[in-house]
């Protein structure tokens, strides 16, 4: 039976109905529970904190989200019913409740470049309690690098991987800024690129998590946002480098205006697969994060997509994957000697068959009796899926239909309640979007 091991805490609820779907979909009601393999043991995954020295020392003017949010973001998205339509199957849109669409024009446009590519996304929701930043609203998605296909706007540059940046968007004003992030170096250049897939996002307090695939998460500092065009000796305009060069005594971000440096690393015991899962045992691979303020204490999830391909391009049946929670304890994931063990895990339902999961995000609305997980179909709509979760049990609920490349998921508690944050990658047509995880308000 697909069981969860967890260590035993208190579980808070929230007022959210799970009876009754509005949304419409293709409702499919669960006969039975689902059989699994043995769960796996939370006390298995573990990852150590490694620090980065440098993190708050370069030497630029710095700057605060609040400002950002309010002043500095200068690129515009838009919102309504087209935005839900830019990114849905023709005469198949899928109930989505609000969307917001990327700035779309020729001085810049966010769903037609094709280097950039959206992951992770998280909210003001995950942050604080009170869901408000200095009286802001916020939605924060990550964004990896691609030039597998050369398609860098500089033909004639050399190609580097110019890592991951983050995107803060104010909903209510539609502004928006990207973020470059770096890693603190001990050379001369102080830092360099985030070189990850970047697949999964948690905005926590003052910190953010990044899934690093093979390696655990990176952790961020927003008491570290470095602004390159307040300080004289920022160049914000030069898209080819990053770092600082002593021939002239410039820092440089790839063209951004602002740079957060990493100040540390959650580094898995091992290292885990790249780009499939391995079988269900070993380390964990980290493609989604997921934040449960649901339970007590609050604890940060981390998810695997598994999509293996055998030689000649099938899919042969493979486990589903796996989830892992590990408690937040004092801002920080709960550790002894800077040794965090997992909490809670399990392995994922079987939704297609016992064939592959392409599980891109997940997250739960009450604290592990009802989840619910963002699956990809290519160009195709993708589906959200409702399972729950009891004695040791899933059983299937229900199945509905979700814009075209879902991603990461984050849940909004009061703000847009009851309703799972998301954003779908493909090129042309990306967006940001909520959709209600059963009846809403």
């Amino acid at each position: 039976m697909a069981m969860a091991y967890r260590k035993g805490t208190g579980t808070r609820r929230w007022g959210v109905c799970l009876a009754g779907s509005a949304l419409l979909g293709a409702l499919v009601l669960a006969l039975a529970p689902t059989a699994s393999a043995a769960p796996p043991d939370p006390s298995a995954f573990t990852m150590t904190w490694v620090p980065s020295p440098g993190n708050d020392t370069i030497p630029l003017a710095k700057d605060n989200l609040t400002n950002i949010l309010t002043s500095t973001a200068d690129w515009t998205a838009t919102s309504g019913g087209s935005c839900a339509a830019l990114a849905a199957e023709k005469n198949t849109q899928p109930p989505v409740d609000s969307s917001f669409c990327w700035q779309m024009n020729d001085a810049h446009n966010d769903n037609a470049v094709p280097y950039w590519i959206p992951q992770g996304v998280s909210t003001v929701s995950d942050s604080v309690d009170d869901e408000s930043w200095n009286g802001n609203r916020a939605v924060m998605v990550s964004w990896y690098y691609d030039n597998s296909d050369g398609k860098d706007p500089n033909p004639g540059e050399v190609w580097t991987n110019k890592g991951v940046r983050l995107t803060v968007l104010n909903p209510d004003t539609k502004k928006y800024k990207h973020i470059l992030l770096v890693e603190p170096t001990t050379g001369p250049g102080m830092y360099k690129p985030v070189q990850v897939h970047a697949g999964g996002i948690v905005w926590y307090g003052r910190k953010i998590y990044i899934a690093d695939t093979k390696n655990g998460l990176r952790e961020f500092s927003l008491d570290n946002i470095y602004d390159l065009v307040k300080d004289a000796r920022g160049d914000s305009t030069d898209n080819t480098k990053v770092g600082y060069n002593e021939d002239d005594d410039k820092f440089y971000s790839y063209g951004y205006r602002y740079i957060i440096p990493q100040s540390g690393q959650w580094k898995s015991k091992n290292a885990g697969p790249d780009d499939y899962c391995n079988q269900g045992t070993g380390p964990l691979r980290n493609s989604w994060l997921f934040l449960d303020r649901h339970t007590v204490p609050d604890r940060l999830v981390i998810g695997e997509y598994c999509d293996n391909k055998a030689d000649d391009g099938s899919h042969p049946p493979q486990p589903p994957g796996r989830m892992v929670a590990w408690n937040i304890k004092d801002g920080e994931l709960d550790n002894a000697n800077w040794v965090a063990t997992g909490d809670s895990a399990w392995e994922l339902p079987r939704f297609t068959d016992n064939a592959n999961n392409t599980t891109q995000g997940g997250g739960t609305n009450d604290g592990g009796a009802n989840w619910y997980f963002n699956t990809s179909s290519g160009e195709h709509n993708g589906t959200l899926r409702h399972w729950r979760y009891a004695n040791g049990s899933w059983s299937k609920v229900q199945d509905v239909p979700a814009p075209i490349g879902p991603e990461d998921m984050s849940y909004s508690r009061n703000w847009y309640p009851g309703r799972f944050w998301s954003i779908t990658e493909h090129l042309d047509h990306r967006i940001i979007y909520t959709q209600c995880s059963a009846a809403c308000p």
